[in-house]
């Protein structure tokens, strides 16, 4: 009986091999970034939704309000209580099963966007951290102060002039440069001009940018009617942003019109 011999490889054959599994690699290594990053988009718009979900149900159990951004907003003993939780002191991280809208989650606690820890520097906090790297409006949705109400209370449903046009979540950030470039988690969303006077706004200037354009280029929008879009960064400010930051170079800044329109301005 006859033993045929086994072929080997010869290097440059094997060296061919190597070569076609590092393109195909090379190719591949990409598209699964592209697809992690698409999925993680995608998780982040559920968030929102339900974020979304969440503060309407609380406005069908408080007689038409929103849920307010910042409940004890009065000067004297500020920044215990906000929309996403409750800290006992200024120097407590804040519980997120504490807050207004904890009732409306299954856990008790909202989810933080997946993409968020990629941009936040280990070890940083803020003094709004707590969303989950989400945003709120709370000039014209988590305040009535815009409406001719009080600064503690979120607006009515009914003072809203264009809901599907309304901003009331979105992904969010603050960058930093005062300490190192930086970013931190920032839990409102600033519209463009500063809002303190209706009249005088655009002599206030632009104001400090939080949306923050972390998909690709693009943000995550929860609206005022509860549906969920993505929209891409149109303008931004570093003139007079906080933080001696530069907001445009970690795509923090502000989409569609440059004016208030998108946030609730009549």
């Amino acid at each position: 009986m006859f033993m045929r011999n086994a072929r080997a490889f010869t290097l440059i054959e094997l060296l061919v091999v190597v070569a076609i599994i590092a393109l195909l690699v090379s190719i591949m290594v990409p598209a699964l970034t592209h697809a992690r990053e698409l999925a993680d988009k995608t998780r982040c718009a559920t968030n929102l939704h339900g974020l979304a979900l969440a503060n309407c149900l609380y406005v069908g159990d408080h007689d038409g309000f929103f849920v307010p951004g910042a409940s004890d907003m009065d000067w004297v003993s500020p920044g215990l209580f906000r929309w996403h939780g409750y800290r006992p002191t200024l120097n407590d991280p804040f519980d997120p099963t504490k807050g207004p809208l904890s009732p409306y989650f299954l856990d008790g606690k909202m989810k933080q966007c997946p993409n968020f820890q990629d941009f936040v520097q280990e070890g940083s906090s803020a003094f709004e951290s707590g969303g989950g790297g989400y945003g709120y409006n709370n000039d014209y949705v988590g305040s009535r102060s815009r409406w001719g109400g009080d600064i503690t209370s979120g607006a009515r449903d009914t003072e809203i002039p264009r809901p599907t046009k309304t901003i009331m979540f979105a992904d969010s950030a603050m960058a930093r440069a005062d300490a190192g470039d930086y970013l931190i988690e920032y839990s409102f969303l600033q519209p463009p001009y500063w809002v303190w006077d209706q009249q005088v706004k655009k002599e206030w200037g632009l104001a400090t940018p939080t949306t923050h354009f972390r998909h690709r280029g693009e943000a995550n929008i929860a609206w005022c009617d509860g549906h969920v879009d993505a929209q891409e960064m149109s303008f931004s400010n570093s003139e007079t942003a906080a933080y001696d930051a530069n907001p445009e170079e970690w795509n923090i800044g502000w989409f569609g019109p440059q004016d208030n329109s998108l946030f609730g301005e009549p």
